[in-house]
């Protein structure tokens, strides 16, 4: 007489497999919000076409994301040109009825002496 005992998965293992689900679910979750911070953030606070970065400071996975970025960027070219692409994004987007989105952003450019102009990206987000 062949006897087939079947045992019950432990406690211990039941809690372990919960565990795991729950963090796989969180980074889940986490990239997600990560991912539409990104495109947010691009959408509002575009990089200048041909801009060098000069300086990037972020408190997170990754810049322009979830989290605070502060990017100072280079370019060329006078401040008034850079302001102007700024600002028509910036009215573009709105008179599109655009929504921000989880991000918040801000732009602000400094012309140099030497010619061309310093751009600062701001970014926050999921905070």
């Amino acid at each position: 007489m062949d006897v087939t005992v079947r045992s019950r998965p432990s406690i211990v293992r039941s809690l372990a497999i919960m565990l795991v689900f729950a963090v796989i679910c969180l980074a889940l979750l986490l990239a997600a919000a990560d991912q539409v911070c990104r495109m947010n953030i691009d959408q509002w606070s575009p990089l200048y076409p041909g801009a060098e970065l000069v300086r990037l400071d972020y408190d997170f996975v990754r810049p322009r994301a979830m989290g605070t970025t502060r990017a100072v960027y280079f370019s060329p070219d006078d401040n008034e040109t850079v302001r102007g692409f700024y600002r028509e994004n910036t009215l573009a987007l709105l008179q599109a009825e655009q929504s921000r989105g989880l991000a918040f952003t801000a732009w602000d450019t400094e012309p140099q002496p030497d010619g061309g102009t310093l751009i600062t990206l701001y970014s926050e987000c999921g905070r």
